[in-house]
């Protein structure tokens, strides 16, 4: 869901946390607050300015592959082994065929 509201960084070391959330303010511009808004701006920027962008592919695709596993393990109720193989059924598609949101087992009592 779109926000106006910033990401909280948090953890067990807070100054870890505070350095990540300063790395963060320091590459993200700060009015960026709407889900892929900055990584889309930085890459017409880095498209214009002829740079890489901040966040390449290898970074995406892991990004990816995790949001998979946390709606997979939703809809299946079961832990998700990363990474996903290409013969899983989630690997093509976010929902494939015969598996809902709704329709998410329930874990062990």
């Amino acid at each position: 869901m779109a926000s106006s509201e910033p990401f909280r960084l948090s953890g067990p070391d807070p100054a870890r946390a505070e350095t990540a959330k300063r790395e963060a303010e320091e590459q993200i511009p700060s009015g960026y607050r709407v889900l892929h808004r900055g990584a889309i701006g930085d890459f017409l920027d880095a498209v214009r300015e002829g740079r890489a962008p901040l966040v390449g592919v290898s970074a995406c695709r892991t990004a990816l592959e995790v949001t998979t596993a946390i709606y997979k393990s939703a809809m299946t109720g079961q832990p998700v082994d990363l990474p996903i193989e290409p013969d899983d059924s989630f690997y093509h598609e976010l929902q494939p065929p015969g598996f809902s949101l709704g329709a998410a087992v329930s874990g062990p009592d």
